[in-house]
């Protein structure tokens, strides 16, 4: 029986484990079809970020090469506590274009939106990106792709509510395994 003890208690651990984000910071967009011009399919993405960024830290999002034209920072002045540069995709390596925010201050405000213009030439509606969350050293913390923002805020539990309804199932099967222990 003992053993079915510590079976249960590894079990709640480990998939504990797997629901309690590790990092954290994620980046969502909200999309809008601007009027297009020239035959340019232009778009507009605004960025929400989430996480902590200290000095030289930042974030890049990338643009595919064949999928994206005409990058440009629309709000580069109202950041003040970050340093923001695009830049074109390059067919002729191929390589990606991005748009970039690097902080110049510890613990840089999220308040503000991140605001990017661009051409799009794919087929269908632009849709996530990939992107990077880097260190002062340029060492990559993590990856992902960005989501979609939805119109009505989610709340996300903090890690610490994770770690709460944890110990809480926990403690519910120790009880059961204890409880099963002593009727048997």
């Amino acid at each position: 029986m003992r053993s079915t003890y510590w079976k249960g208690v590894f079990l709640a651990w480990f998939v504990l484990a797997l629901v309690t984000p590790c990092l954290g910071s994620s980046i969502t967009f909200e999309a809008t079809n601007l009027n297009d011009s020239g035959g340019a399919d232009r778009w507009a993405y605004s960025y929400r970020v989430s996480g902590n960024f200290n000095m030289f830290s930042g974030f890049t999002v990338y643009f595919g090469v064949g999928d994206s034209a005409n990058i440009s920072a629309s709000n580069p002045q109202d950041l003040g506590d970050w340093d923001v540069l695009t830049w074109e995709p390059d067919p002729g390596i191929p390589d990606d274009g991005a748009y970039d925010a690097m902080a110049l201050v510890d613990n840089a405000s999220l308040n503000s939106v991140f605001n990017v213009g661009f051409d799009w030439m794919g087929s269908s509606a632009p849709g996530s990106q990939y992107f990077e969350i880097y260190d002062e050293n340029f060492q990559i913390l993590e990856s992902g792709y960005t989501t979609l923002a939805l119109s009505a805020p989610i709340a996300t539990p903090e890690p610490g509510t994770f770690l709460l309804v944890g110990f809480g199932g926990v403690a519910l099967l120790i009880f059961k395994f204890r409880k099963s222990n002593t009727e048997a």
